[in-house]
């Protein structure tokens, strides 16, 4: 019971990792500590509880650790969202910054052309 009280506490100590990678990290590390209590527990005979009894405690933990999940959750919806806003204002300015510089390119050739009518029509009148 003692290891059991330790992993609750050690779970309500771990915050909410932004990274997902870190998150799923943090949630192996708490299954492998829940698994390992239950091996001890196991082994030391010490679980003598019938399934019934157990389900309503393993679903109130459930609920709980689902609740903070749903709060972790809903941080890091919002920090994607946020960095998709970031992402989306870049992208407009890229794409207004491509515009442009297409917009210049087509002048330049234009006016290539335009140059290179005159030195044919001044070229022309100098063999003439």
């Amino acid at each position: 019971m003692f290891q059991a009280d330790q992993v609750r506490s050690r779970e309500s100590k771990v915050d909410c990792p932004s990274d997902p990678y870190e998150k799923f990290l943090a949630e192996q590390k708490k299954r492998s500590l829940e698994w390992k209590s239950t091996r001890e527990a196991k082994r030391a005979k010490v679980q003598s509880v019938t399934p019934a009894a157990a389900t309503p405690a393993i679903k109130h933990q459930n609920d709980a650790s689902s609740g903070d999940r749903n709060y972790c959750h809903e941080d890091s919806v919002t920090l994607l969202r946020q960095q998709l806003a970031i992402q989306t204002e870049e992208c407009r300015e890229l794409k207004k910054t491509l515009e442009s510089v297409e917009a210049v390119n087509a002048q330049i050739l234009r006016n290539q052309t335009e140059m290179k009518d005159n030195f044919i029509k001044v070229t022309f009148l100098i063999v003439i």
